[in-house]
């Protein structure tokens, strides 16, 4: 079900969309300090540095560094994983999750929250945003942030200091190729 907006609503996204365009390009990058990552990796494989910002912040926010555990997702480098499985990937998926960032990144203007994108935005806007996504009522914006939450969380969980930090010894196989290791040594 679409919902339906009135003509001020309109206008106003209109006008937002407008300014998107002609001040877009003039925005910095990557200054949401949430993330705290460094400058883009140069080896970005299939992700835009501006969309791997996007990843960054937003994987900052899911998982902080001194949340759940020591580690964040800046300490780990999810979104540098994120692009580096993506190579190979469908065409159409690594279309979608392009979409999805530049949404995201995009989201705080478009949607009327703020007058900058993501990665410009405060430490405290960019999460009070990235937090309102959850009870957004358009669903595809909570299942955005839903599908972005997993992926996140799932490169996380792929590194060895989360593995730790849950007290899991990681996979047999890695457990028998570092013992038999060890015991050429």
């Amino acid at each position: 079900m679409i919902p339906e907006i009135d003509r001020r609503t309109f206008l106003r996204g209109a006008t937002g969309a407008g300014a998107l365009l002609v001040f877009g390009g003039a925005l910095p990058l990557g200054a949401c300090v949430l993330a705290q990552a460094s400058d883009p990796p140069p080896d970005l494989a299939v992700l835009s540095p501006r969309a791997w910002a996007t990843l960054a912040c937003f994987a900052d926010h899911a998982i902080p560094r001194g949340g759940a555990f020591e580690a964040g997702a800046s300490d780990v480098g999810v979104a540098g994983l994120v692009d580096g499985w993506l190579v190979g990937a469908d065409s159409r998926l690594v279309t979608d999750l392009r979409r999805g960032l530049a949404l995201l990144e995009w989201g705080p203007l478009l949607l009327g929250f703020a007058a900058r994108p993501l990665t410009a935005l405060p430490p405290e806007s960019a999460g009070a945003y990235l937090a309102s996504l959850t009870t957004s009522r358009l669903g595809f914006v909570r299942q955005l942030h839903a599908a972005l939450s997993e992926l996140c969380l799932l490169a996380f969980y792929s590194t060895r200091s989360a593995w730790r930090a849950i007290g899991y010894d990681g996979p047999i196989v890695l457990g028998l190729a570092e013992s038999v290791e060890l015991e050429r040594r």
